[in-house]
């Protein structure tokens, strides 16, 4: 009997225990496994989608399951948002944009606009840990931070 494999309903997946930042709230509409920073405008300091592609970053949106939110979930500007500081060794899923193709032990980078991307020649903080395949659709893959 076949038994078949689920994909994960969560972004951390496992490794050293990342730090959990939940008491900022976002200035953009964030996904879960979208990379961010943070950012500060008139004083107010948020969370906004990673902007600076290629550029280094370990932080990503956690998804919320004490509030009944999955992945497909988006948190709406001005909430509160968890995110994950992540270290070497942690394993997570981010987002990959539709038209990527990812193979496992590519290594990814930011891609600019919270998603990962294929890496280009920067700071390298992921390797993909699964295969995405041509997508026509925003997914998730496995990546573990280096």
């Amino acid at each position: 009997m076949a038994i078949s494999q689920r994909a994960p309903n969560q972004i951390f997946l496992g490794g050293p225990q990342p730090a959990l930042l939940n008491d900022i709230a976002c200035s953009q509409a964030l996904t879960p496994g979208m990379l961010v920073e943070l950012a500060t405008s008139a004083g107010v300091t948020r969370w906004k989608k990673h902007a600076t592609a290629a550029g280094p970053c370990r932080a990503i949106v956690k998804d919320m399951p004490m509030l009944n939110k999955g992945l497909s979930d988006v948190t709406a500007v001005g909430d509160l948002v968890e995110v994950l500081e992540l270290l070497p060794g942690d394993l997570v899923q981010v987002l990959i944009a539709s038209g990527a193709n990812i193979t496992k032990g590519d290594k990814l980078e930011s891609a600019g606009n919270g998603y990962a991307r294929a890496w280009t020649n920067s700071t390298t903080p992921f390797v993909a840990k699964s295969t995405s395949g041509a997508v026509t659709a925003d997914t998730y893959i496995q990546a573990e931070v280096i």
